[in-house]
């Protein structure tokens, strides 16, 4: 699958320092694969610094994560926090 601008919603915060969450069915594997999240740069204003709160729901079993973005000049990724 691939991001779904829907799926992603900011809770609070400034740039930089912004809560959001996401929920989707693909694993984390394929959300912490490079330019994942590129068009939330544009969607949502994500930005470094900011967190996610991702809910993946795969067929029944519900798994949540947090991640940190980085943003490299419109390419984002994430690091998972435990």
């Amino acid at each position: 699958m691939a991001y779904s601008a829907t799926e992603l919603r900011r809770i609070d915060g400034i740039p930089g320092q912004s809560l959001f969450a996401y929920v989707t069915a693909d694993m984390n594997s394929v959300v912490e694969a490079s330019a994942y999240f590129d068009d939330a740069v544009t969607d949502y204003g994500l930005t470094t610094g900011d967190v996610i709160w991702i809910v993946h729901d795969t067929g029944g079993t519900i798994l949540g994560d947090f991640y940190v973005v980085t943003d490299t000049s419109g390419t984002v990724t994430v690091t998972q926090r435990t």
